[in-house]
């Protein structure tokens, strides 16, 4: 009889996870999007008119009214169901684009009621003559309408800070739509997102990467804490269907320096700098949860070598 080798003998690997892709209910997403956009304008428009060029603050302002904006969208795609990263994207380009319709508008409205004599445009006429707002953003750029230490910006210095602005804006509304959603598992036959179970930090010195790889859970038997100054440390983290109890699991090896307080069992360990992803996103097997109760365990009566 031909000998089997210990690779053949191995459990199979954890089948992978991948997220479907769907778009659930994304179609109310605009609707979330024009909103927040609007409620974020109202907020930072009178920060900039009267803040309007105060350093780093300027740009922490622009980014303050990315989150503030697509906050909302990012928290309707995980209620919407949205799987699909790039459409939360898609839906983060939309929602940047409407919150530089709603700042300029707003910014006509304000900075006419301002120094323009009266009767000056309503908000609302400002709302439906875009051109209009160009043809005043062209017209305030040729003289420029605020002072620095004397100097009035206006002409290309100008345009180009609004469009680091803008920069900004948008790109913070695309970083930020898929935040709530990405990397989370859902469970397409109960309809509903997993649920994150407590994340574990562990010591990659008596672990070997390969035989997790091949063996998943099971081959990480001697657990301790990763030691204060380690430079790497295993994240194990896992979520569950609170309905139908199916679980996903991701194990990685994290490199940079372990802060104290990950070294309380169960607490997620945060990317210090880069990632190896030893057990990527994958379904659990029968006998994950049963090693996932035992490493717990065995974490909380380990100590710092």
């Amino acid at each position: 009889m031909p000998r089997t080798s210990s690779r053949a003998q191995s459990p199979p690997a954890n089948p992978p996870y991948l997220l479907s892709g769907a778009s659930g209910f994304a179609f109310l997403l605009p609707f979330v999007g024009i909103a927040s956009a609007a409620v974020g304008a109202l907020l930072y428009v009178p920060l900039a008119v009267h803040f309007p060029l105060a350093g780093y603050f300027t740009a922490l302002f622009a980014v303050g009214f990315a989150f503030i904006s697509v906050y909302p969208v990012a928290l309707a795609g995980r209620v919407l169901r949205v799987r699909s990263a790039g459409t939360m994207r898609l839906h983060g380009v939309t929602t940047g684009v409407a919150c530089l319709y709603f700042a300029w508008t707003f910014f006509a409205w304000v900075i006419t009621q301002k120094f323009a004599p009266p009767p000056t445009p309503s908000l609302a006429d400002w709302l439906h003559s875009p051109a209009s707002v160009w043809a005043l953003a062209q017209q305030i750029a040729q003289t420029g309408w605020f002072e620095v230490r004397g100097v009035q910006p206006c002409g290309g210095l100008l345009w180009t800070l609004w469009i680091l602005e803008a920069a900004i804006v948008i790109t913070g509304c695309i970083y930020w739509a898929p935040s709530r959603t990405a990397g989370r598992p859902f469970c397409e036959a109960c309809r509903r997102w997993m649920t994150a179970e407590p994340s574990m930090a562990l010591s990659t010195v008596p672990i070997k990467t390969s035989a997790i790889r091949e063996q998943g859970l099971a081959a990480i038997q001697d657990v301790a804490l990763p030691h204060p100054s380690a430079t790497a440390w295993l994240s194990l983290r896992s979520w569950r269907c609170a309905k139908c109890n199916a679980g996903t699991l991701q194990v990685a090896r994290v490199f940079g320096f372990v802060k104290n307080d990950l070294l309380t069992p169960n607490r997620a360990a945060v990317p210090s700098t880069s990632i190896d992803p030893i057990l990527p996103m994958s379904w659990q097997r029968p006998d994950d949860a049963a090693h996932l109760a035992r490493i717990g365990e065995a974490l909380r009566t380990a100590r710092i070598e």
